[in-house]
């Protein structure tokens, strides 16, 4: 990487600034130019119209370009105060006329900006060993919905050279559609079934990748529905919901706040007898069972879905908590909204 791209990346140039600095305009963009190293060398700076940095740099005696100072394998001592000299003249001009940006590409840029004002939530910059890799969360469930990363083409497909891509989750029947089309590839290290990498170096529209990334919110946000067998032997859930709309319970793994869960009365009663709404999760100390709060939404009569109607649905029996399957959730849809 060249020291102006490694210097300049993530920035965002504030043109406002450039000629308070002393940059003069120019058909290429705007030039600056100053003396260093005891007027030894001279730096000409270009900033050109899409805000890209480069320099070069010439003894002033001779008026020859000198490039020694970029070959790191020269490490004499002059060569590198010519280095250091030259970097201080660029960090000057990043420090004063650039302004910080998130990410390596501007549609990334943009892109994180949308994300960040429609659903207020910031990019977590969680692996220190990654340092370009981020994640939107829902802030509700936890969810992650959107990631974006620097990675280096040859990652997901052919080529070389870094670039910053986006991964959204996306409905598996839409998966093949948008593989066939131009900067769509499988999902770059998530569930390819279920995920897919968008490069953003403008060759998908913002207005294409906006929606497929409200798509993939919907798609973390939807409820999920389980079903958690009571024993009324043990605790008087009836007595309970008659004094309270609310009970805290243990929570299986994988439950959500927004999710549903349906309360299975065991015998004698053996039916659905609430349906309640997740709350609130608490994960606990490392000695304390996770939990979670529980808020009637309905009830249910004795006869309305009994085990051998759930059965009907291929539930067979419910001995621990569990995930509502497809045939089950048909019969519970109207309940499920």
């Amino acid at each position: 990487m060249q020291i102006e791209e490694e210097i300049f990346q993530k920035t965002q140039v504030d043109w406002s600034k450039l000629k308070q600095y002393g940059f003069q305009k120019s058909k290429a963009g705007y030039m600056f130019s100053t003396f260093f190293m005891n007027d030894e060398f001279r730096v000409d700076v270009l900033i050109d119209i899409q805000g890209k940095v480069s320099a070069h740099v010439f003894e002033v005696a001779t008026g020859d370009e000198y490039t020694s100072f970029r070959v790191e394998r020269h490490q004499g001592s002059f060569v590198n105060a010519v280095r250091e000299a030259y970097k201080a003249i660029l960090l000057d001009i990043k420090n004063n006329c650039f302004s910080s940006e998130l990410f390596l590409s501007e549609q990334a840029n943009r892109i994180a900006k949308y994300i960040i004002e429609k659903y207020h939530v910031s990019p977590e910059f969680l692996w220190k060993k990654f340092p370009g890799y981020s994640v939107f969360r829902n802030s509700l469930n936890q969810k992650w919905f959107a990631i974006i990363m620097d990675v280096d083409r040859s990652k997901f497909t052919v080529g070389s050279g870094e670039v910053t891509i986006l991964d959204v989750k996306v409905e598996e029947e839409r998966m093949t559609t948008l593989l066939q089309q131009d900067g769509f590839y499988p999902g770059y290290h998530m569930n390819k079934r279920s995920w897919i990498t968008v490069v953003l170096d403008d060759s998908v529209s913002d207005e294409t990748i906006q929606q497929i990334i409200d798509d993939s919110y919907q798609l973390i946000s939807a409820k999920e529905a389980w079903i958690i067998p009571a024993n009324p032997t043990v605790y008087d859930i009836i007595g309970h919901f008659e004094r309270t709309d609310m009970i805290e319970w243990k929570k299986p793994k994988d439950v959500q706040v927004g999710d549903i869960v349906y309360i299975y009365m065991c015998k004698p009663y053996a039916a659905i007898l609430y349906k309640c709404d997740v709350v609130k999760t608490n994960a606990g100390k490392e000695q304390e069972t996770p939990t979670m709060c529980l808020r009637i939404a309905k009830r249910y009569k004795e006869d309305t879905y009994p085990l051998t109607k759930l059965q009907s649905y291929g539930l067979k029996s419910v001995r621990s908590p569990r995930r509502i399957s497809k045939k089950v959730g048909s019969l519970l849809e109207n309940d499920m909204n």
